[in-house]
């Protein structure tokens, strides 16, 4: 039995019951994380990242609204818009362009996550953008406005450049009660 097939089975269980119209997660995510819009090197990755595994753990739904944190080229991000395009809400939190000074390769990410929305609109045309450079631009949004939060290869930065508690204070402050974080 794979990994992604013992987690299924430990968070549904056993006797878990199909009911018409509802959504195969397990199956949106494979299908996602191995469509024809991800390049080969991704789809590779798969192997490593276990997106399936990692996004049926944290409890991803269809009609979330997920807020991803600095999707760099947006490995995750070819998941879950997908995914997420009929019935939920995806947000790039990627980041703020308008802010002077940072490091070069946040501009080039910011531009190259751009040009991947445009070219492939039937998979990105629903995402929305939230510009996010804490502490000069710091907001995801409205208070209680996400049912998720996720998070990948960041805390480490974080944590060096004394962000930390700003980071998860925001995550707080945006996810409804109950929310989820990703990390």
């Amino acid at each position: 039995m794979t990994t992604s097939l013992l987690l299924l089975t430990l968070l549904t269980g056993p006797n878990a019951v199909y009911e018409p119209g509802a959504v195969d997660m397990a199956a949106a995510i494979e299908a996602a994380a191995h469509g024809d819009h991800r390049s080969e090197s991704n789809r590779d990755r798969n192997r490593y990242r276990h997106p399936v595994g990692t996004l049926m753990f944290f409890g991803l739904e269809p009609d979330m609204r997920v807020i991803e944190i600095w999707p760099g080229g947006g490995w995750y991000t070819e998941v879950l818009a997908p995914v997420l395009r009929e019935n939920g809400q995806f947000v790039a939190a990627g980041w703020d362009p308008a802010v002077e000074g940072q490091a070069d390769y946040r501009y080039r990410l910011h531009d190259e996550l751009h040009e991947k929305f445009a070219a492939n609109p039937e998979i990105y045309g629903k995402v929305e953008y939230q510009p996010f450079s804490p502490p000069a631009s710091a907001s995801l949004g409205e208070p209680d406005s996400a049912d998720m939060v996720v998070t990948f290869r960041n805390n480490h930065g974080w944590i060096g450049n004394d962000l930390a508690d700003t980071m998860y204070a925001e995550f707080f402050r945006v996810l409804k009660p109950g929310g989820i974080l990703g990390v």
